[in-house]
């Protein structure tokens, strides 16, 4: 059994987000040899409130029942971001996260079963790197961390955003996680942009014939136009769950 703790930046069924968060926790959620012990949020595709929100509707929805714990608000080195308002007041009504704060959280379980646990990074890498700073020796307890970030064999397209998009988030994070000695696996974009997922290669029994999972995927009708169900049409990238493949 492969334990985790699940770092996302979570933003499906806020306007206008991608869907590849939800679909990697779904994922995650759907195999046997995975177990979910926690699941933390990070600011990123959406704010960290709207993430945290967001990652309470999924989980219930898929009957997921970890703890989420809200965590960083911004970049180490930049300002706190404003929440969206709509998000919010629609998403995760009457449900709380978990208390504490996603980095301590973090050191302290994988402290608690060292060799154990893996840490899955999907979004920047700000609460992991935190949590490093705050329990440097989770380096060596950490069984591994994998990330979904970089590009490595090739450039973005956006000159805006030199790098790809979780580490342009956070360089500081990801150069602090990248210089701490724990054992790290890098899935960059260069890798993600080759697999092209359409109705042949999809697991579309999981996401259109079970009832919860098709909930979550246009939960109030507020999915991108172009989300999961476009992607099953016309084929696409799907980057956060390639991370789930050994």
């Amino acid at each position: 059994m492969e334990r985790i703790i699940f770092d996302t930046d979570l933003a499906m069924g806020a306007p206008g987000s991608d869907v590849d968060d939800g679909f990697a926790l779904a994922l995650a959620h759907a195999e046997p040899e995975v177990q979910i012990d926690l699941i933390t949020t990070v600011n990123g595709n959406t704010d960290v409130e709207s993430a945290t929100m967001l990652s309470l509707e999924v989980a219930k929805r898929l009957g997921i029942d970890a703890p989420i714990v809200k965590g960083a608000a911004a970049p180490f080195m930049h300002p706190v971001r404003r929440p969206s308002d709509e998000t919010i007041a629609n998403c995760g009504v009457h449900m709380t996260p978990a208390p504490g704060y996603a980095a301590a959280v973090i050191a302290a379980h994988i402290m608690a079963h060292p060799g154990e646990v893996t840490i899955v990074a999907i979004g920047p890498l700000t609460n992991v790197a935190a949590a490093i700073a705050l329990e440097p020796r989770l380096a060596g307890a950490v069984k591994e961390i994998v990330i979904m970030g970089g590009i490595f064999m090739g450039t973005m397209s956006d000159s805006t955003k030199p790098g790809e998009f979780n580490v342009w988030m956070d360089l500081e994070a990801a150069a602090a996680v990248l210089r701490s000695g724990a054992p790290q696996r890098w899935v960059g974009r260069d890798v993600t942009l080759q697999v092209r997922c359409g109705w042949q290669v999809l697991p579309v029994r999981i996401w259109i014939v079970d009832s919860r999972i098709r909930r979550s995927v246009g939960f109030r009708q507020r999915c991108h136009p172009r989300g999961l169900l476009g992607m099953l049409a016309c084929p696409g990238v799907l980057d956060d769950p390639l991370r789930e493949a050994p």
